[in-house]
């Protein structure tokens, strides 16, 4: 089994667009759920930086959306839940998943201007999957990493904070943990649009509650 992560920017898309709305600096890195049905349409969850006036405004405004539900958070977000048509992008690629029977590794991640993901499956499938593509969908779609998957570790996840998920993905995808190592902890800190000294701290306490479990 392997890990296909990729980046992709899917215009269009009606909760991206409305993530994209409005973001601001400190909406970086946002976990999003994402479910398919079988009439095309996709549920999405997520919190959004930004007031409820705004990201309802968003919403009604997007033509995508087919209906939605917010709700203040006690962090300082704003919950959403919506049903709409996706993008080409993610639509291309919610069909190319379903027809090889891959996985998408929940949750997806608003990073910036781009969305990013994980699909989980055999290498022979990950690779039909990609050239069932259609060339213009697949230009638009990044390839960043193929790894071997490791099962049984993504209840691990639950016990960290969005911030060091956040933190702890970002230093996966950049090769921090590889050996030998190909990002620092200055490039997370960049990745996360935070100091230096505040990705190390992420990192640190992400990794002590890991291995605290791991280790009992």
């Amino acid at each position: 089994m392997r890990v296909l992560s990729l980046t992709l920017r899917p215009d269009g898309d009606p909760l991206y667009d409305v993530y994209r709305a409005v973001a601001d600096g400190a909406s970086a890195r946002t976990p999003v759920h994402v479910q398919r049905y079988g009439d095309g349409t996709v549920v999405g969850l997520c919190r959004l930086a930004g007031g409820r006036e705004s990201v309802t405004a968003a919403l009604a405004a997007h033509p995508g959306v087919l209906e939605y539900d917010v709700a203040d958070d006690r962090e300082g977000t704003v919950g959403v839940s919506l049903r709409g048509e996706p993008a080409a992008t993610a639509a291309a690629l919610h069909e190319v998943v379903d027809r090889r029977h891959l996985v998408v590794d929940l949750p997806v991640w608003f990073d910036g201007p781009d969305v990013r993901a994980r699909v989980i499956g055999g290498a022979g499938r990950l690779r039909a999957a990609l050239d069932d593509l259609p060339a213009d969908v697949r230009t638009g779609i990044t390839v960043d990493r193929i790894r071997g998957y490791v099962p049984g570790t993504s209840h691990l996840r639950s016990l960290l904070t969005d911030r060091q998920r956040a933190a702890l993905d970002a230093a996966v995808e950049l090769g921090y943990y590889d050996t030998p190592r190909r990002a620092t902890a200055a490039d997370v800190a960049a990745e996360l649009g935070c100091a230096r000294s505040t990705a190390s701290e992420h990192l640190r306490k992400a990794e002590a509650r890991v291995l605290s479990r791991l280790g009992g």
